[in-house]
Order: C-alpha cells, then structure tokens, then sequence
C-alpha cells in the first residue's frame, strides 16, 4: 500500500489479530439518566421516587402553562384546538345533567393526549434541525416579551379584571391594539428588552434549570 497505513477501505490489520465486537453492549446508567435533562433517576440510584417526580411536575402545571404556552406554540396550538373541538362535539352528544363539566373534562383528556403526541414530534424536529430550533427561540423571545407586560401589571400589580388576574392576561393578549399601546411605553419596552435578554441566557446557558424543566416535561409525558 505504499507509505499509506491503511487502504481505501479502513485500516489493515493482520488475520490473526483480535478485532473489537461494533455490536458489543455498552454500559447502560441508571435509569432515566438521559442526556439534555432526561427522566431523573430513581429508586436505587438515589434519585426521587417516581411519585415525587409526578407530583412535583403536577404541582407547577398552574403556575407556569402560560410560559409554556410561549415555549412551545405549536404544541400549544394543537392542543387548545384539539380540546375545543373534542369539548363542542361531547355538548352537542352528551344529554346529561352535567353535560358542560362531562365535555370540559373530555377537552381536557382529549387536548392533553394531543399533547403528548405534538410535543415529542416538536421535540424530535428542533433536535435534528439547528435552523428550526433557532427559529423557535425566537419565536419564544417574542410571546415571552408581549406576555410578561399583562402578566406584570396583573399578577404583581394587582391590575385584575373582575378579580380573576388571569381573564386580565387573556383580555390584554387578544386586544392586539391594546396590547400594542401597552408595549409602546418607555417603561414596558424596558420590562420587554429585560425579559427578551434573560430568557435568552436562561434558555441557552442554564444547563441546570433546563434539565430541571426536561425533566418536568418527561414525567408529565410531554418528553
């Protein structure tokens, strides 16, 4: 082969020589000690219980869907869609006396099923597709901004509408020209470019509190 080690076809190694298995088994780790903030480790690995898991990932539920309706639109899309329709078309059949409690709750499984489909499909998309991940993440700088200026005024000021702070987030958010004047303000575009700023290092540095949120999404099986 002339001064070349090895030939077009890899490295040359003699007959008698022992050759690694490609397919031999790899050490496995504990379970759920998956990369990028996979399932946390249980059981004998030291790590909280399956249970603990759950219910701490249910307990944030209330106080974080609307961030998470930030970062994740389409997921967020598809699933309000698929609850509201699932929701009318249980009213229209169901003859009950609680017939709208029975349809909200059929949303609600309905939706969330959706979810679980959507987010892995969204997940496995913005891992293998750099421009689609930076994409989103602009995306997500966007609706956190235009969120945090209802979001501050009626959950820190108190500015709530008929005493339901969250009716005020959604009153301001689907009044775009509303919305629009809000964000125009000196002080607001501050709290605009403050918010757009940290949730860009939060959502690309912090390692910790990333894992942290994967591993929230992976026991509530949007993971």
């Amino acid at each position: 082969m002339g001064s070349f080690p090895w030939g077009p076809h890899g490295p040359e190694t003699s007959p008698h020589s022992v050759k690694p298995n490609p397919t031999a088994a790899q050490p496995v780790g504990p379970f759920g000690a998956a990369d990028d903030g996979g399932a946390p480790a249980s059981g004998a690995g030291g790590g909280p219980s399956p249970f603990l898991s759950i219910a701490v990932s249910l307990c944030m539920v209330p106080l974080v869907w609307m961030f998470w309706i930030c970062l994740y639109p389409m997921t967020a899309a598809a699933t309000v869609f698929t609850g509201t329709v699932a929701a009318a078309m249980l009213s229209r059949v169901l003859t009950a006396p609680d017939e709208a409690s029975v349809a909200y709750v059929g949303g609600v499984i309905a939706g969330f099923a959706v979810a679980i489909v959507v987010s892995r499909i969204e997940y496995k998309l913005a891992e293998n597709n750099a421009g689609l991940r930076r994409g989103r993440h602009v995306v997500r700088l966007v609706l956190l901004g235009a969120l945090m200026v209802p979001w501050w005024q009626g959950v820190v000021m108190n500015s709530a509408i008929g005493g339901s702070q969250t009716r005020y987030i959604f009153a301001v958010l689907t009044h775009p020209q509303f919305l629009l004047s809000q964000l125009l303000k000196p002080q607001n575009l501050v709290i605009v470019a403050v918010v757009m700023v940290g949730m860009h290092f939060l959502l690309w540095k912090a390692e910790r509190v990333r894992a942290f949120w994967h591993r929230r999404l992976f026991w509530l099986g949007l993971k």
